[in-house]
């Protein structure tokens, strides 16, 4: 098969210049062309303090993984501020709908005032002690100008911006405007920073990259309430051979195509001693697709909680990789379901320091990734109760959901807002 660098050598210069034109149109602008926007400031004379959320989005069909974690946090901190008179609110960059509603099962959060912001050139009324929690680049960028002239038009210190951090957000955006803005948010200069970093290991890295906040706090994952009761009491009876992939073909950094590579490579090489396997794929839907030798990687889509909590205590083995110093969420919930897990390290991240079950390929190529996943499945298929006699290096994951740092949070909140 001829690639397109190749094709594109031998096209005559017109031919070229209609394709860099048709690609230009297809690719259109970068990401920050349709993020950034224009908030505008309005004075509202209240004096009480108050703590604002601000997502790009209130859908439901988006509150999992970090949107869910940032909802807890938010919802936790504001009980405790609460009982010295603070207030709080949401903001959501776009319109809420009563059927799509990430708040409907939240009651700690049903009364919370909201409000969704248009666009471009909507009001912000902006109290004097109002204190911003951002969950993205784009979000603490937009709020920026507004921050300011809150400073301006109120007078005194300005007041920190709280960034809730669960990416290196940078890496997100190949070298483009974006990855720079991004990189600006994190930096925080001169935006009194407060960062809020989601796990050791990604803290690690962001110092790493020479960013320094005025105060950083972390706080490490623990498994969701909803799939914790599932993880008690699995035999090794209750286990299949089943081998279960963390799927997102459109999320670069769970590199899916290698996954389907080295699927493809351990199929060619190991299928036929393993036909009885199953090789199913949950995170998000796609076509099922032919490894070879008779398997297939059948999609299951995005499955509820009651639905992958199930389906946990039958997997056997597991694919997962995330390109990124954050420890990702899908291995470390089937590490504890007993399920051998193999998975990447990344710069300072080091699974196995997490758990035994976590099993890092020593090469992304995939015929590594498919030697070290045979190694998984004949182990099992030795000895099914191995994964679950594997020990966790969490102490705290399957303990009732808290976020450790949460208390100095609002402690640090309250000596600035109520000063």
């Amino acid at each position: 098969m001829i690639d397109r660098h190749t094709i594109k050598k031998f096209l005559p210069q017109p031919a070229k210049r209609i394709l860099g034109r048709l690609r230009a149109q297809l690719t259109g602008p970068g990401i920050e062309y349709g993020v950034v926007r224009d908030y505008v400031f309005r004075a509202d004379p209240d004096p009480r303090p108050r703590i604002n959320l601000i997502l790009p989005s209130l859908s439901a069909a988006e509150a999992f993984g970090g949107v869910a974690t940032g909802l807890s946090f938010f919802e936790r901190l504001s009980e405790v501020l609460a009982e010295k008179g603070i207030e709080r609110r949401i903001l959501s960059e776009q319109g809420i709908a009563p059927d799509d509603d990430a708040l409907a099962g939240r009651p700690g959060l049903a009364d919370c005032p909201r409000l969704a912001l248009r666009p471009n050139g909507d009001v912000l009324p902006t109290r004097a002690r109002d204190v911003f929690i951002v969950f993205n680049w784009w979000v603490s960028l937009n709020l920026e100008p507004v921050i300011a002239t809150q400073t301006a038009h109120f007078g005194g210190a300005r007041l920190p911006k709280i960034h809730l951090i669960q990416e290196y957000e940078p890496a997100l955006h190949r070298f483009s405007a974006a990855h720079v803005l991004a990189r600006e948010m994190l930096d925080g200069a001169g935006s009194r920073l407060w960062a809020v970093i989601n796990s050791s290991e990604l803290h690690d890295y962001y110092r790493a990259q020479g960013h320094a906040p005025e105060r950083a706090y972390v706080f490490e994952p623990r498994m969701n309430g909803a799939l914790r009761s599932f993880a008690d009491g699995i035999a090794p009876g209750e286990k299949t051979r089943t081998l279960l992939v963390y799927g997102r073909p459109h999320v670069a950094r769970n590199a899916f195509f290698l996954v389907q590579r080295s699927l493809e490579c351990w199929a060619r090489t190991h299928g036929a001693d393993h036909r009885d396997w199953r090789i199913v794929s949950a995170g998000l839907p796609h076509d099922d697709l032919p490894l070879g030798n008779g398997h297939r990687l059948v999609s299951l889509g995005k499955l509820s909680l009651t639905e992958y909590g199930q389906f946990l205590r039958q997997t056997a083995a597991g694919l997962s990789l995330m390109i990124s110093p954050h420890p990702s969420y899908p291995p470390l919930e089937m590490a504890h379901f007993g399920v051998r897990v193999v998975t990447n390290s990344y710069a300072n991240k080091r699974p196995a320091a997490r758990h035994e079950n976590l099993i890092a390929t020593p090469s992304l190529r995939p015929e590594a990734i498919a030697a070290t996943l045979e190694a998984q499945i004949a182990g099992f298929e030795a000895d099914p109760g191995a994964g679950l006699r594997a020990q966790s290096h969490m102490p705290d994951y399957l303990l009732e959901d808290r976020i450790e740092c949460l208390e100095d949070v609002a402690r640090d909140l309250l000596a600035v807002m109520m000063s």
